[in-house]
């Protein structure tokens, strides 16, 4: 009897770590992705580290697919809180970053905020780039 427990339990924890295995393999596939190339995602006693490198654009398409879920929080979160907090709502706030804001970007930083909103859009988020530029201002 508890020898057939012990392989039960054996059983079970070796499908787990396959399990384990198989999601690990995705998200390093998903990551390595010829688009994020060398860029990379780690996370260390609570803390995000990212590394991202290339051309502003490559650079922001980077940093928006891999901290696309933390982004989408953060926006999602800044939409509530504006909209209980002044009355007004994203839109608002969008349209307010396209008259100020949006005139006055250098090109780099443009391109970057392109490139944030098109890493966001691969990793399965609505977002453009006027929601990163009001995100930011």
């Amino acid at each position: 009897m508890v020898h057939r427990i012990h392989r039960r339990a054996f059983h079970v924890l070796g499908l787990c770590i396959a399990v384990l295995l198989v999601v690990s393999f995705s998200l390093r596939n998903a990551a390595t992705d010829s688009t994020v190339g060398r860029a990379f995602r780690e996370e260390r006693e609570g803390w995000i580290f990212v590394h991202i490198q290339g051309e502003p654009r490559a650079r922001g398409y980077q940093y928006g697919f891999l901290v696309a879920p933390e982004i989408d929080d953060f926006i999602t979160t800044l939409k509530v809180y504006l909209q209980q907090n002044t009355t007004k709502d994203w839109e608002f706030y969008r349209q307010a970053a396209k008259e100020i804001f949006l005139p006055k970007l250098e090109r780099e930083y443009l391109q970057e905020l392109q490139g944030i909103a098109a890493g966001l859009q691969a990793a399965g988020y609505q977002y453009d780039v006027l929601d990163i530029i009001t995100e930011n201002g």
